[in-house]
Parts: C-alpha cells; sequence; structure tokens
C-alpha cells in the first residue's frame, strides 16, 4: 500500500511545492522591478491569443517589444512575470486595448542584465491565485500523506486503550 501512496502523495507534494515557489518568486520579480531604471521602447507585435478545451477557453496578449540600452538594442516579450492566460477576458481585454493603442511604451530593465525586461511592475493581487492553488495541492499531498502513514502506522484500534478489571 505504502508503494502506492507515497508516490500519489508525493506528486502533490512536488507540484504544489514548485507551483508556490514558482508564483512567489514572479511575485518577488515584479515587485523589485518597481525600482529598475526604465526606457522608450517600441512595440514590435500584439496578439491575442485564445485556447480552447474542454472546460472553455482562456486567453493570453502576447506582446514583443525591442528597446536599447547604452546603443545596445534588446527584444523583450514579459507582460509581467505574473502575467498569463485566463478566463478574465475583460482583463485581457482592457490590456489588449491598452497595448493597441500606441508604438512607443515605457520598459523596465534589469541594470545588472539588460536581457530581462518586463512592461508592467508592481504586486497584482491576481497574481495570489496561484500561490493559493500551488499551497492547496502542497496541503493536499502533505494532508493524504500525513492521514495515510497514521493510519498504518500509529494506533488505530480503540480496544487497546481499554481495561477490562475482573
Amino acid at each position: 500500500m505504502l508503494f502506492f501512496i507515497v508516490p500519489f502523495c508525493s506528486v502533490f507534494i512536488l507540484v504544489g511545492g514548485w507551483l508556490t515557489v514558482s508564483s512567489v518568486r514572479k511575485i518577488v520579480q515584479g515587485i523589485t522591478a518597481q525600482h529598475w531604471p526604465t526606457t522608450t521602447g517600441r512595440l514590435t507585435h500584439v496578439e491575442s491569443k485564445i485556447s480552447r478545451d474542454s472546460e472553455g477557453s482562456s486567453r493570453e496578449i502576447e506582446v514583443a517589444y525591442s528597446y536599447t540600452i547604452n546603443g545596445q538594442t534588446y527584444d523583450g516579450n514579459v507582460i509581467h512575470p505574473s502575467y498569463t492566460n485566463s478566463s478574465f477576458e475583460e482583463a485581457h481585454a482592457l490590456l489588449e486595448a491598452k497595448l493597441a493603442s500606441g508604438k512607443a511604451v515605457e520598459v523596465y530593465y534589469d541594470p545588472a542584465n539588460p536581457t530581462r525586461s518586463m512592461l508592467s511592475t508592481g504586486f497584482y493581487s491576481i497574481s495570489l491565485a496561484m500561490v493559493f492553488g500551488g499551497l492547496i495541492f502542497l496541503g493536499a499531498g502533505l494532508g493524504f500523506l500525513g492521514t495515510f502513514w497514521f493510519a498504518m502506522t500509529g494506533k488505530t484500534s480503540f480496544a487497546d486503550g481499554i481495561t477490562i478489571l475482573p
């Protein structure tokens, strides 16, 4: 039984841990980037991508831009580290409308590595959805593992605690 339970729970723990850590890292990157220098960039591509599956559809705005730092031209495609496809249509429509309205855009770039850049910085509460999703997976894996572990290795018979007197 343990040969099934431990790998099963481990998948939940690993996926949940990875999702939580990677989501927190993206949030921190977005917050840290608020202090990066900025330059003017040029939008080279804005496209709305719609994905459909059996559960519905999701949308993502793909963007490409170029910017110049100290005479060197770089290309970027990051809106925000936490930005991803979702079914929040209104948010994507607003983003697409804003990006389509102009060719010049403010680009935040990492002074230590100018190839890292983004168009939007700071904290967005929607970013927490992935953190909470990861925590749910992590908690489920740990909860299942703990439940099975205690059921298999701990005291399970309440009769063991009863003393019958003569």
